[in-house]
């Protein structure tokens, strides 16, 4: 009995982890082996986080994800994304899938960037989330967006910020679910060419405000390591990176104290 009840417990609390990144989107394993969102950094998957991010992408790129479940298999998440810079912008296209048939979460998002200045970008994404709970349960979708900023403070630091679904649009009665509104704020400092560190702050409207710090270091010119804590959810992460003519390939992990590991990978490619 007491192992059903940790099992039941240990369920419930991945559940509630995955909307901590679920809905909230899909960074990358680089920024989570920092254990940060990357709302000051880009990736492919900035569409996702912070758009405004994308604006100085310059090469189109194409990125791939997996996320390996903390209780199972079936729990894992897998995304897409797409970056692709014109009409005075650069657009991406984003897809990411959390779970299996009796229950899952799905985002598809719609950006684009665009620079506003030397040291000024914007971005807004078009946003369609679905949550399906398998058998007589149901499943329901929403429409919502997402805007996001990053500035040049200094030579050394940047900011961004984003909000998600600030209209607090949500689903149907059908499904007793709701989509969480979140907002967040990052900085950036680089100590050095090799070494930078990120400061985030996030606050979900069905969550207390977590907090995450990382650090990336160069040990080569091809080879990243990378480090940080989160709180709430408490875990520690790391991971490494690896640079090619045509591509990145990414692997972190977090350490949750009760969930233990969980692998995350992704690929980039660029053209």
């Amino acid at each position: 009995m007491n192992r059903v009840i940790f099992f039941v417990f240990v369920l419930l609390h991945t559940v509630l982890w995955s909307h901590a990144q679920g809905f909230g989107g899909v960074a990358g394993a680089a920024p989570e082996g920092m254990s940060i969102k990357g709302l000051v950094v880009s990736t492919a998957f900035s569409g996702f986080i912070n758009p405004a991010t994308l604006a100085f992408n310059t090469k189109p790129t194409a990125g791939l994800y997996y996320s390996y479940g903390l209780v199972s298999s079936n729990l894992s998440t897998k995304a897409a994304a797409a970056v692709l810079p014109g009409l005075r912008g650069v657009f991406s296209l984003n897809g990411s899938y959390y779970g299996y048939n009796q229950y899952s979460e799905q985002r598809y998002s719609l950006a684009y960037a665009k620079v506003l200045g030397n040291s000024l970008a914007a971005g807004v994404s078009l946003d369609y989330c679905h949550i399906g709970l398998g058998g007589v349960y149901g499943s329901s979708g929403s429409f919502t967006f997402g805007l996001g900023l990053k500035a040049q403070i200094a030579n050394d630091l940047q900011f961004g910020a984003r909000v998600f679904n600030p209209i607090s649009s949500g689903f149907s009665n059908l499904v007793q679910a709701k989509l969480p509104s979140e907002m967040g704020v990052g900085l950036t400092y680089s100590f050095s060419k090799q070494l930078w560190a990120s400061l985030e702050v996030t606050k979900q409207s069905d969550m207390d405000a977590g907090i995450g710090l990382g650090f990336e270091y160069a040990v080569f010119q091809n080879f990243k390591v990378r480090g940080g804590y989160g709180l709430n959810p408490n875990a520690w992460s790391f991971g490494v990176g690896f640079k090619a003519k045509y591509f990145d390939a990414d692997l972190a992990s977090v350490y949750h104290p009760i969930m233990g590991f969980a692998p995350r990978l992704s690929v980039v490619f660029w053209y």
